[in-house]
């Protein structure tokens, strides 16, 4: 007889972020640290990462995620001011 497993999709995400925050502090070496807005935005992109199962290893997800993260801070710059021209 089997039974079927019913898994409450807010407590999957949650346990799914843990182990993604746990799984970056360890291969950072920064497990005692609280995550940095680039860890916080790797984070968000490795999940769509792995939920889209492209065939990367883990490794390299997390390396692209990490990537996209970086893209992410550089989008937040402030862009730098056009120079002004005089008539």
């Amino acid at each position: 007889m089997s039974e079927t497993l019913h898994i409450d999709a807010t407590h999957l995400e949650q346990v799914l972020d843990r182990f993604i925050y746990n799984l970056g502090c360890e291969l950072t070496g920064r497990a005692e640290q609280q995550p940095t807005l680039r860890d916080r935005f790797a984070m968000a992109a490795l999940q769509g990462l792995l939920a889209a199962n492209n065939g990367r290893t883990l490794q390299g997800s997390i390396s692209v995620a990490y990537e996209i993260a970086d893209a992410m801070l550089e989008a937040r710059k402030p862009a730098e001011p056009k120079p002004e021209t005089t008539p």
